[in-house]
């Protein structure tokens, strides 16, 4: 596998999820890779220097914004021992999954404890985000519930631009997949 990257400008989707097949290849492969990936997880880019050796081939031109999505993606995919995810979930979508098999449901009145963290999450900064997310994506893995790695690197890589428009998709693919009841 090419480990050269589609430039910035290129097509996004496409980026991500040669950037996902790359990791999930290199991730099953290689120890030392998980182990040098695994502290992106929770820490910024700057202060991962084991990461960079894997990453920055994919990051030639890149935003800081797409830098920061990527070694946060790639550091959750090696911490995270269940790596599968759920094809084209996006994180709302995730969550609604656990919510349906757990047998919990919102209601006018209350709303279950994923739906809580799922509002939070949607209204925090990127730094706060990508800290939050990660206990939120162990306890998907558990049950083998992961959102699609590609999709949620897309959205942290336009988090800070349009935190807005990803969130209220994570919101609205949670309501369609778990509607409120009475």
């Amino acid at each position: 596998m090419s480990t050269a990257a589609p430039a910035e400008g290129s097509n996004e989707p496409r980026w991500a999820t040669s950037c996902i097949d790359h990791l999930t290849e290199l991730l099953s492969d290689s120890g030392s890779a998980r182990r040098a990936l695994r502290p992106a997880a929770r820490l910024p880019p700057a202060d991962v220097p084991t990461a960079h050796r894997y990453l920055v081939p994919w990051l030639a031109g890149a935003s800081a914004d797409r830098e920061a999505a990527l070694y946060r993606v790639a550091g959750f995919m090696a911490a995270i021992p269940n790596g599968s995810s759920l094809q084209r979930e996006d994180l709302g979508g995730a969550l609604a999954a656990f919510d349906k098999h757990l047998g919990t449901r919102g209601s006018t009145e209350e709303m279950t404890p994923r739906e809580r963290r799922l509002a939070r999450l949607v209204q925090a900064p990127f730094p706060v985000l990508v800290n939050q997310i990660y206990p939120v994506l162990t306890q998907l893995a558990r049950e083998n519930l992961l959102p699609d790695w590609a999709v949620l690197l897309r959205d942290l890589h336009r988090w800070p631009r349009s935190c807005g428009d990803v969130g209220k998709r994570w919101m609205r693919s949670y309501y369609t997949a778990n509607p409120i009841t009475r």
